[in-house]
């Protein structure tokens, strides 16, 4: 099944529940039951299970998301990962006389040297593309991670 060939989020749903019914028939269709096939059956239970989770969070229809770390640690790279902020790029590299492309990802984001998105980063979808941030003040920063850190 490839899900990165999906046109919105109702295609993916019904991916998601044809998956966990054929997991569910095959369960049922294991009479069978010896080590391999149980832990199978456990594996599979999993994977259904995160399907079903995921499916909850596709029909949520707006997301707030924090990464909340260390300097350093990739934050910004997730983001830029996450929502396709990547730049592609080539570099000519001369070894024993030869030239050798290489690909390279740079994130748009990043900086290379931590402290990067010390505020606010808003990702919404547009026919443009804009990057819109908006600064807060520590104490405001503060307030909302004991508010998250409260909810969780």
């Amino acid at each position: 099944m490839n899900i990165h060939n999906l046109n919105n989020d109702q295609e993916v749903l019904k991916k998601i529940e044809q998956a966990c019914d054929e997991i569910s028939t095959y369960i049922a269709s294991k009479s069978n039951r010896n080590v391999r096939t149980l832990s199978i059956i456990a594996a599979l239970r999993t994977i259904r299970e995160r399907l079903l989770r995921i499916q909850d969070l596709i029909k949520i229809e707006k997301y707030n998301l924090a990464f909340i770390g260390k300097i350093g640690v990739g934050k910004t790279t997730a983001i830029c990962h996450l929502f396709n902020l990547i730049l592609n790029q080539k570099k000519i590299i001369k070894e024993d006389d030869e030239n050798r492309e290489i690909q390279s990802v740079k994130e748009i984001l990043s900086t290379a040297s931590g402290r990067t998105t010390i505020c606010e980063v808003v990702i919404r979808a547009n026919n443009q593309i804009s990057l819109e941030i908006d600064p807060y003040s520590e104490e405001e920063v503060q307030e909302s991670i004991k508010v998250f850190c409260a909810l969780v």
